[in-house]
């Protein structure tokens, strides 16, 4: 089975240089803990994803934009991959991380 078969779409993204808060908002609204950003053509800015910093972080980020609060090297996949090579990248990833 192939991921285009499992996923749903469209995806919910952000803008790189979107207002912290909204982004925030966003991914409580849409109980997301990843929210992908992509650029003004509305294509994956490689390598980064924005996460949710603690409260303190948020409560004191009024003026931060999306770019600012982003991990790097995120692993993507593409539709037409295999879901048991997804599962073992992502167990790969999470060891790797560890």
């Amino acid at each position: 089975m192939l991921v285009r078969n499992r996923m749903s779409g469209p995806a919910v993204t952000v803008r790189q240089d979107a207002d912290f808060q909204k982004a925030l908002a966003l991914m409580q609204e849409k109980k997301l803990r990843r929210l992908p950003v992509v650029d003004d053509d509305g294509q994956l800015v490689h390598r980064r994803r924005a996460r949710p910093a603690g409260r303190g972080d948020a409560l004191s980020a009024v003026a931060r934009r999306g770019r600012h609060v982003m991990t790097r090297n995120v692993v993507t996949v593409g539709p037409d991959t295999d879901l048991t090579t997804v599962a073992r990248t992502m167990l790969a990833q999470d060891r790797r991380l560890r």
